[in-house]
């Protein structure tokens, strides 16, 4: 039976069939796959982006405090912070009104 087989299996167009049938629903899975991947990158690019920011106004609290000594810090009002922290949101680290908003929260 073995036997068999193997004498229809040589005889099969396998490039032929593969060209035909395979290459296409390959190309496709492909095209699906990727599609899936770029739709997924979508989905967490606000995770994503809520993740620097977190990063971002972690660094510049540990920064802005680190100026005072311990035991002249106080908790500022969130009146001062709320603005603050919403400023550096738009503000690339390290610029003049960076460090305006650094003494401001200090």
């Amino acid at each position: 039976m073995t036997d068999f087989i193997e004498e229809i299996a040589k005889q099969l167009p396998i490039k032929q069939i593969y060209d035909d049938v395979a290459q296409p629903s390959a190309k496709q899975v492909g095209t699906i796959s990727e599609d899936l991947l770029r739709t997924l990158h979508l989905v967490l690019a606000p995770i994503q982006i809520t993740s620097a920011l977190q990063d971002r106004f972690r660094n510049f609290v540990n920064k802005s405090i680190r100026k005072i000594p311990e035991e002249n810090r106080i908790q500022p009002p969130p009146q001062i912070a709320g603005p603050v922290l919403e400023g550096i949101k738009y503000e690339p680290e390290g610029t003049p009104i960076d460090e305006m908003f650094s003494r401001i929260l200090g």
